[in-house]
């Protein structure tokens, strides 16, 4: 959509250019919250695995 309306812009070159830098970081943002929640994720799975190694005899 906010291509689309780029395109039709007589500023198109600086506005496109605007969209892939949003997208850009967006993406990049997106990687880093990944990233974040799959190391939380791991370290809450290694502590219950620890607990369940613990409490088993």
């Amino acid at each position: 959509m906010i291509a689309a309306d780029c395109l039709s812009n007589r500023f198109s070159a600086f506005c496109l250019h605007l969209w892939h830098r949003v997208t850009y970081f967006t993406i990049q943002h997106q990687l880093v919250a990944t990233a974040a929640l799959l190391s939380i994720i791991q370290k809450g799975l290694r502590s219950v695995l620890e607990m369940m190694v613990r409490n088993n005899p």
